[in-house]
């Protein structure tokens, strides 16, 4: 992607990022279903299947009313310091690490920037947002969806599965997650990142971590690799 292109990318942003700041009553005249709807799921206890578009173009599949899921399909984008820093400083034909890549958010973005002579690595290990990832990825040719956890070793892991309506705090450490909501424990495989890269051939430039409080130990799963390229 050209600087041009990129360009219009942040000033699409800006603008969605100017509107999800602004006070409750601009938002509700803009957005009155967006805003009312997953309030609504959210106090009946209910979840909602949604294709959210996104600022960036393509529309993602998601839940409502999942925190993740809730802003997208509200404004078009969710966290916007880390989705600039990704649109500003990922280049053009570089590969992309997306890890926790949930449905796949980051991801897309990724492979819009990367081009066809990149590529997007995204490891998911959560089956139920992996299956909605792979859908949202499934016409990209440079995105590689890896059914794994990343890890710091090969292991088995236990994770935490709060479903759809929490489904963003899912972890294999303790869980950031106010009171006990219930969940379901599934044993998911995992592998250390610079193992995996390594035996891939893969050279990062970016390496994007939401692991839910297991950070440290995904860092420690991918320190060759940093030490050696210096990605973002």
């Amino acid at each position: 992607m050209g600087q041009a292109a990129r360009d219009d990318l942040l000033e699409r942003l800006g603008k969605q990022a100017t509107l999800y700041g602004a006070p409750r009553g601009v938002r509700l005249r803009h957005l009155p279903f967006r805003i009312f709807w997953p309030r609504a799921l959210n106090a009946a206890g209910m979840t909602w299947r949604v294709n959210a578009p996104t600022f960036f173009g393509p529309g993602l599949w998601g839940r409502l009313p999942d925190l993740v899921g809730k802003e997208i399909y509200q404004y078009g984008s969710c966290e916007e310091g880390l989705t600039r820093a990704i649109s500003g400083k990922l280049p053009a034909g570089g590969t992309f690490i997306d890890i926790g890549a949930y449905v796949g958010y980051y991801s897309l973005l990724a492979s819009l920037l990367v081009g066809t002579e990149g590529r997007v690595v995204a490891f998911e290990p959560t089956p139920r947002t992996r299956a909605e990832l792979s859908l949202n990825t499934s016409v990209l040719g440079n995105v590689h969806v890896v059914p794994l956890a990343a890890w710091d070793a090969p292991a088995r892991l236990t994770l935490r599965d709060f479903g759809w309506r929490q489904s963003s705090f899912n972890s294999v450490v303790a869980p950031r997650v106010n009171g006990n909501p219930r969940c379901e424990s599934i044993e998911v495989e995992a592998v250390a990142v610079d193992d995996w890269l390594l035996a891939h051939n893969i050279v990062p430039r970016f390496i994007k971590i939401d692991a839910q409080s297991a950070e440290h130990r995904v860092l420690q799963g991918v320190r060759r690799p940093i030490e050696k390229h210096h990605p973002v």
